[in-house]
């Protein structure tokens, strides 16, 4: 690099000093005409320096005060200066109107500390630990930066296998990716149940009747919430008063176990296919939500409680009412049985 020293030119002296009596230069003009001399000798040398680089990169280079691998080139106080390279791990920032080097974290450094860790956002960058073996990323609102790992979905194909049934006169089987439930006359719950998981959850049930009761017929499916005692049912069901068209009703029931029916807290009559319904629950740790679709997309909000209310449960299921006068037996097809670690509320 060549040196400019940036002092400016001496002054020129006065014509009256430049010149003494014996027409000889005075001692001022002397010194004055050495300095310039010496400033158009470093001109010179810098003019011939770009004029002979064989680059622009050569010519900025004569010129550049960068000296060190990793310099930056800044401005300040109305001059071009070298800031030099930072500490490892140091990213760039501003101090006091100035460019400079600071320990990373303070002011846009990276917060992930960990193999596997993720960005995620708040109100400022965070950390996102690394989840455990075999969890999936999903979304919660309640989390800072409103994801965190959880377990996977419980199985979307529901086959036998995965439940133990509970009650007499309850038959499974398993077809085209199916599930096939028949439940003989009784009026008492039968169905099949699961281990549950912890809030947030929700549980999603597509299933259909495979033949409509008959006169005096009447049966419910749908899901169980129970703590291994005691059952909180929320179903469909398809009742045959006095004609054999059925109406089509839902409820929410309370059993205090599976041969004492206790009291219903929802009933009401509503449009559904038989053949294709979709029902709902989900739980945040603070409030339990029941929800129906007749198409698996748009779901309509039935009834709320708080969590836990009249169950704590340890297991879910696909539970079944048969309250039949003519040993009607229910075949129901699940298509769909799904638990989830987050709150889906009332869409898909």
């Amino acid at each position: 690099m060549t040196t400019i020293q940036e002092t400016p030119l001496p002054p020129v002296p006065s014509a009256q000093i430049f010149i003494d009596k014996t027409g000889h230069l005075t001692q001022p003009a002397q010194q004055w005409l050495v300095t310039l001399q010496a400033k158009v000798n470093t001109i010179n040398a810098t003019l011939v320096a770009i004029s002979g680089a064989s680059s622009p990169t050569a010519a900025f280079n004569t010129l550049s005060p960068l000296t060190t691998t990793g310099d930056l080139l800044t401005y300040s106080g109305g001059t071009n200066t070298r800031l030099p390279i930072g500490t490892n791990g140091y990213v760039l920032t501003v101090v006091s109107g100035q460019a400079d080097w600071a320990a990373g974290g303070g002011g846009g450094g990276s917060p992930l500390t960990t193999k596997g860790d993720l960005y995620g956002y708040s109100t400022t960058n965070t950390r996102i630990p690394v989840g455990t073996e075999g969890q999936v990323l999903t979304a919660d609102s309640t989390q800072t930066a409103g994801l965190r790992w959880a377990s996977p979905g419980v199985g979307t194909v529901p086959l036998s296998a995965n439940f133990t049934s509970f009650g007499t006169g309850i038959t499974t089987a398993d077809a085209n990716g199916r599930l096939r439930v028949s439940v003989t006359q009784g009026t008492v719950l039968r169905g099949l149940t699961q281990a549950s998981i912890a809030t947030p959850y929700t549980i999603d049930i597509n299933f259909g009747f495979l033949s409509a009761p008959t006169v005096n017929d009447a049966v419910w499916a749908g899901i169980g919430l129970s703590n291994g005692t005691a059952f909180r049912a929320f179903y469909c069901g398809a009742i045959a008063a006095n004609t054999s068209k059925p109406n089509l009703e839902f409820a929410i029931d309370s059993w205090s176990n599976s041969t004492t029916y206790v009291a219903s807290i929802v009933t009401s009559g509503m449009l559904f296919n038989p053949s294709n319904t979709y029902l709902r629950i989900t739980d945040d740790g603070t409030t339990r939500k029941f929800y129906f679709s007749s198409n698996g997309l748009d779901f309509v909000l039935v009834y709320s409680e708080a969590s836990n209310t009249y169950v704590t449960p340890t297991e879910f299921g696909i539970v079944c009412y048969n309250d039949s006068q003519n040993s009607y037996t229910a075949n129901i097809s699940v298509t769909n049985w799904l638990i989830t670690n987050s709150v889906l509320g009332d869409a898909p």
